[in-house]
């Protein structure tokens, strides 16, 4: 369950990084449509695959974050299981801004092949149930994908249980957000048809270990599984986009900061109307935004909306004394 840090942090000077807590949502699709346990879907040969397994192993995450910077996330390993929704806290982080993120499917060395009982109980490189180890000298299925497949439909039995240090791939993906009350919110897409480009599927079949299929899964994770999602307005969560005003009245001639985050929405327009409903002052807003100055304005109340298109999607009202 995602849990947010509820501390509000107003920035005054843009050069200056608070600890931000990071946390990584992936969207489970296959195509246009979201991922659902042992329902058919066509892959990009034509044949049809359903799955009734999907779990992956993510390691060495780093941040590329303001201006370049890189922040690894220290010891932290992620049990992907593709038919849970889970939202993963990776940490508290010296990032405002983040650009990019790094990451590898599977597990790292030494730890690859290292004692796994030594881990607690709930931590995600102890045992599992369906077991994710496959020995000590392989170490860790990096992912292990189950379910049926076959031409006219998915009738065959099919398995890829993908491992091998040599098969530790790393991507990196562009990510534009920022820290906004003191948290910044990943939103990746895992599209699994992507996993199947090149994969033999028209009479099932099961491949274990680091070769053949296993490999060929591991670099379409690699290459093509995973983006971050360009939601149109209607497919986005609007009650993840958020607008705060700080201080709120202002007072003294002062200009107070619109503290906001478009998540993953390119482009909006800010709206300051008085309170007769006249625009009084428009700006178009790119990428994800965490603060601006509002211009000063004469004492009064007024609404400041954000509008995309002909959808405002939150307003806010705004005093000044």
């Amino acid at each position: 369950m995602k849990a947010y840090l509820l501390a509000i942090a107003i920035l005054l000077a843009t050069n200056i990084f608070a600890q931000n807590q990071i946390t990584l949502d992936i969207n489970h699709k296959v195509g246009s449509e979201s991922l659902e346990i042992n329902s058919d879907f066509s892959v990009a040969n034509g044949d049809q695959v359903s799955l009734d397994r999907c779990e992956y192993y993510i390691s060495r995450i780093e941040f590329i974050h303001d201006g370049g910077q890189v922040t690894p996330a220290s010891n932290v390993w992620l049990l992907v299981d593709a038919f849970d929704q889970e939202v993963f806290e990776l940490g508290d982080f010296d990032v405002d801004q983040l650009e990019a993120i790094s990451f590898y499917v599977g597990v790292q060395t030494p730890h690859n092949n290292q004692d796994l009982t030594v881990w607690p109980s709930d931590h995600p490189l102890a045992p599992q149930n369906p077991s994710m180890h496959w020995g000590w000298a392989s170490g860790y299925r990096f992912l292990a994908m189950e379910g049926l497949s076959g031409t006219g439909s998915a009738e065959f039995d099919f398995q890829v249980h993908a491992l091998g240090n040599e098969n530790y791939y790393v991507q990196t993906l562009p990510v534009s957000t920022s820290a906004f009350n003191g948290e910044i919110n990943i939103d990746l897409e895992a599209n699994y048809t992507e996993a199947f480009a090149e994969v033999s599927t028209a009479q099932g079949g099961i491949t274990h270990g680091g070769f053949g299929d296993a490999v060929i899964m591991l670099e379409n994770f690699r290459d093509a599984v995973f983006s971050q999602p360009l939601l149109s307005v209607e497919e986005k969560q609007l009650d993840k986009i958020s607008l705060r005003i700080a201080p709120n009245p202002s007072v003294d001639g002062e200009s107070s900061k619109l503290l906001l985050d478009l998540k993953n929405l390119r482009t909006a327009e800010l709206q300051i109307l008085d309170i007769s409903g006249k625009l009084i002052y428009s700006e178009l807003i790119s990428g994800s935004v965490s603060t601006l100055n509002l211009p000063l304005t004469e004492s009064g109340a007024y609404l400041i909306s954000l509008k995309h298109e002909e959808t405002v999607l939150v307003s806010e009202k705004w005093l000044v004394k």
